[in-house]
């Protein structure tokens, strides 16, 4: 803070940085990309997607979801 004005922020080159959110996946390891493209043969498109709205806390709710009716 400078004057009462923030001078600085924790933001990263996109919104995809910092913690997971509702649909964002957050930091991860850049190697998660090389995998994504190895394994699974995804496009660039479709892991922007995966990583701006098919991630963070929506896909933990996911992941819970299928592994409780696994269980069942």
């Amino acid at each position: 803070m400078l004057g009462c004005r923030s001078v600085a922020t924790t933001m990263g080159f996109t919104a995809v940085e910092g913690l997971p959110m509702g649909t964002r996946s957050g930091s991860l390891d850049p190697g998660v990309l090389l995998f994504l493209f190895d394994e699974f043969g995804l496009s660039v498109r479709e892991i922007e997607r995966l990583l701006y709205q098919e991630s963070g806390l929506l896909a933990c709710r996911t992941v819970e979801r299928h592994a409780g009716a696994a269980r069942e």
